[in-house]
C-alpha cells in the first residue's frame, strides 16, 4: 500500500520540481539517494542483525523473546525521537528568552 502511494507520488510530481520548472528525473532521484542507501543498509543489519546471529546460538524460545524485546525498544525509542523533535525547539526557544535555566 505504501509503496503504491509511493510511486503514485512520485510519477505525479516528476513533471516538476518544487515549482521551479526543473525536471525531476528518475537518474537525479537515484544520484540523490546513494548516500542514503549505505544509511539504510546499516540500519537494518543493526535491526536485524543480532537477530540473525542469536538465531544460530540460541532456541527458538528465547530467539522469540530477543524479537519481542527488540520491536518494544524499537517502539520506546521511535516515541523518544518524536517527542524530542517536538519538545526540543521549545526548550531552546524558552532558554534563548531567559525563561528557563537550564
Amino acid at each position: 500500500m505504501s509503496f503504491v502511494l509511493a510511486l503514485y507520488l512520485w510519477i505525479s510530481k516528476s513533471q516538476s520540481h518544487g515549482g521551479s520548472g526543473e525536471n525531476l528525473t528518475t537518474k537525479y532521484i537515484f544520484e540523490s539517494a546513494t548516500p542514503l542507501w549505505v544509511v539504510v543498509a546499516m540500519n537494518l543489519s543493526v535491526q536485524w542483525g543480532s537477530q540473525l546471529v542469536a538465531g544460530i546460538f540460541i532456541s527458538p524460545e528465547d530467539l522469540a523473546l530477543l524479537s519481542v524485546a527488540q520491536r518494544i525498544a524499537n517502539l520506546v525509542s521511535f516515541v523518544l525521537i518524536a517527542l524530542n523533535l517536538v519538545v526540543s525547539p521549545k526548550f531552546s526557544a524558552l532558554n534563548v528568552e531567559k525563561s528557563i535555566v537550564i
